[in-house]
């Protein structure tokens, strides 16, 4: 899985992060990264997988979601 590279630049006291790939194109990548490993390294045929991913979404997406609250405090700046 590729990670994701960040640059940090400065201007005076704040520092702002410049993610390099835009989060929904780094996310069409990683899928696609997986599609072509499933596709390699198992005998699943293209529609099998698809079906996969259509139930694995459903289930995600179905499951009950626990709320929490975070000990972590954020400034204004990091939580932009």
């Amino acid at each position: 899985m590729q990670s994701v590279k960040t640059y940090r630049v400065c201007y005076g006291t704040k520092t702002k992060q410049i993610l390099k790939m835009e989060a929904s194109r780094q996310l069409i990548h990683e899928f696609k990264a997986l599609f072509h490993r499933w596709e390699e390294e198992s005998d699943m045929e293209q529609h099998e997988i698809l079906e996969c991913l259509g139930e694995a979404v459903d289930e995600y997406y179905d499951e009950e979601v626990v709320d929490f609250e975070s000990e972590i405090e954020l400034d204004e700046e990091d939580e932009e």
